[in-house]
């Protein structure tokens, strides 16, 4: 143990920062150094750094074959009340998508049900008689869950667990829950060495408005931010470069949609243009491609059940005009009675790279039957990834996730060291 304490402490930070989560937990009971070194802020940041370096390789095609990519899925899945009986369960679900010509589907751990994270005697409410939580809305590192005015941070790679105090009412007078449609946006966290803050915006539709509010780990509290005429999508809404985008249509300007745009860090507002096509809110999906943003769109061939997924790219962000078509994939062929039976089609859940860059890209898709599969966009081969959904129930896919070892203990926010 002698020669460890000699190690610059610089250069242990940086070994041990480069180790995945559950080894620097395993490592930890080596001496006391290790274990207070790596519950240090600074630590924390240094480990998350090296970590979205990793996934911005993997972005740009740096990463090599037999590489894996994890992912964090948030799927609703039936269970078996009894003989005849079946219920349906909100899961996380943690896997690894290995780089290789075959895809093999690893699953890293197994599927925690959403259920679990809240108290026992909250009743979840829902949209349909199919959905068991109202809302879930993954992001990078820390997953933010919502249902009713019940709003709480998990962590995976640590298991913890934080309850975040009641948003406040939308007006003087408390509306029920019916009256609302509401949406945790995004969760965002500063990784700076010198501050321990995190951010949650959370949208509330009600009546002809949209308020956008924000929990401030600095503050404890929630505090509007904006005040919207118009409707916001929950299902269309992404953290992408510190920025968190979400679909809105404005009731004055004849319901054209946009792309508002919030900075996490300042809360300064903007909005994007979207391509001028026909959009159909519930299908459409804003996701991370190649490092830039990528809206996917449906596609329906007149007099024909084939449908497609127009993927348009931003090749310069925040100019309008750069937005491409970058692809058009054929994702299925439908009867027309189902398709207006089922709700929805399929739902762009992710875009990740298969094995080298000649093989391409793959869209990771949920479609309207429940099945999770992904289409090859150079090949166009199709893979079932064996993860059965609830059909007609909406599933969140977080590509590439970066783990983080930010910690939600209370004590991490009021300290300065």
């Amino acid at each position: 143990m002698g020669n460890f304490s000699l190690m610059p402490e610089d250069m242990l930070l940086n070994i041990l920062s480069r180790l995945e989560i559950k080894d620097v937990f395993r490592s930890r009971p080596v001496c006391k150094e290790w274990n207070l070194l790596s519950r240090t802020h600074k630590f924390v940041s240094l480990h998350y750094e090296h970590s979205s370096q990793k996934r911005n390789e993997n972005d740009n095609g740096v990463i090599g074959i037999g590489s894996p990519s994890t992912f964090i899925l948030m799927r609703s899945v039936y269970t078996k009340a009894n003989d005849d009986d079946l219920n349906c369960s909100t899961v996380l679900t943690l896997i690894t998508l290995k780089k290789t010509s075959s895809m093999t589907l690893i699953k890293d751990e197994v599927d925690v049900p959403i259920e679990s994270l809240f108290s026992s005697d909250v009743e979840f409410l829902r949209t349909s008689e199919d959905e068991s939580i109202h809302v879930c809305s993954p992001f990078d590192g820390l997953i933010c869950l919502a249902n009713g005015y019940e709003v709480k941070l998990y962590n995976p790679a640590t298991r913890e667990v934080l309850s975040l105090p009641s948003p406040p009412p939308m007006s003087n007078f408390e509306l029920s829950l019916e009256e609302l449609e509401y949406c945790v946006l995004g969760v965002w966290f500063e990784s700076e060495s010198n501050l321990k803050r995190y951010k949650v915006f959370r949208m509330v539709n009600y009546g002809t408005s949209c308020k956008i509010q924000v929990f401030d780990s600095t503050e404890n509290s929630w505090r509007v931010i904006n005040n919207l005429v118009g409707r916001a999508y929950p299902l269309l809404s992404l953290l992408f470069n510190g920025v968190v985008h979400f679909y809105f249509e404005k009731k004055d300007s004849g319901g054209n949609p946009v792309l508002v745009t919030i900075d996490a860090k300042t809360e300064k507002f903007g909005h994007v243009e979207l391509p001028s096509v026909s959009i159909h809110s519930d299908e459409s999906s804003l996701l991370p491609y190649r490092g830039k943003l990528a809206f996917l769109e449906p596609n329906f061939v007149d007099g024909d059940a084939r449908i497609y997924c127009d993927i348009w790219v931003m090749t310069e962000y925040g100019v309008e005009k750069s937005w491409t078509k970058q692809y058009s994939i054929l994702v299925g062929v439908i009867d027309l009675n189902d398709m207006n039976n089922n709700g929805y089609l399929y739902y762009a859940l992710a875009i990740w790279k298969c094995v080298d860059d000649a093989d391409g890209d793959e869209l990771v898709v949920k479609t309207y039957d429940g099945r999770i599969i992904s289409f090859n966009l150079v090949t166009r081969k199709i893979t079932d990834l064996d993860l059965s959904c609830v059909p007609y129930c909406m599933a969140r896919m977080v590509p590439h996730n970066v783990e983080t070892m930010l910690s939600l203990s209370d004590d991490l926010y009021k300290s300065s060291g």
